[in-house]
């Protein structure tokens, strides 16, 4: 993944209409990667205006094939969500385009957090709701943490998500379905 993140940084060029206008925020993108690991069905589910959402839709279709998912060991289609952030300098100018979600540090993530609020958002351990103190998890047994925070998690898992979404797979975790990029 770090690779596709650095070609899509490397790739994207910041819309003149949205420099112009100084616009800056996120595009959220969809797609299916297919059995034969290219991408279709490329979709802008959160719009940005001002040719930041042609712009990733362009980068995207610039990609190269990925690795199929793979479930019982058999590729499968996957859909995949990508939000895509367009950030301006302080003077105006275009920084290279970030990938959200970013690589979090679990250890300290894990360590300064109280999460009993009423805010607190959903979690899901390895496919399953977790409800117990999450300073109860090991950080070294963390493989990923992934954040959702649109719409569409309401959609995906109702009330529970409407403060967001943590989803935090484990070393242990089945590995039922991998996604990743074609390497070079």
């Amino acid at each position: 993944m770090s690779k596709f993140y650095q070609f899509l940084g490397e790739t994207i060029k910041y819309p003149e209409e949205a420099k112009k206008e100084e616009i800056q925020g996120v595009v959220f993108v969809s797609f299916t990667v297919e059995k034969d690991g290219s991408l279709m069905d490329i979709k802008i589910d959160r719009k940005l205006g001002y040719g930041a959402d042609e712009e990733a839709v362009r980068v995207l279709k610039l990609s190269r094939k990925w690795n199929p998912g793979l479930m019982d060991g058999k590729p499968v289609r996957v859909k995949y969500n990508l939000p895509i952030r367009f950030n301006l300098n302080n003077k105006g100018t275009a920084t290279k385009s970030k990938i959200l979600g970013e690589r979090v540090d679990t250890n300290s993530f894990l360590k300064g957090s109280t999460f009993l609020t009423d805010k607190t958002p959903l979690y899901i351990l390895d496919g399953k709701p977790y409800e117990k103190d999450i300073k109860e998890l090991d950080p070294k047994e963390i493989e990923s943490i992934t954040v959702l925070k649109d719409a569409s998690t309401l959609a995906l898992y109702g009330e529970k998500a409407v403060h967001g979404v943590i989803i935090i797979v484990t070393k242990k975790a089945p590995k039922a379905i991998t996604i990743s990029p074609a390497k070079n």
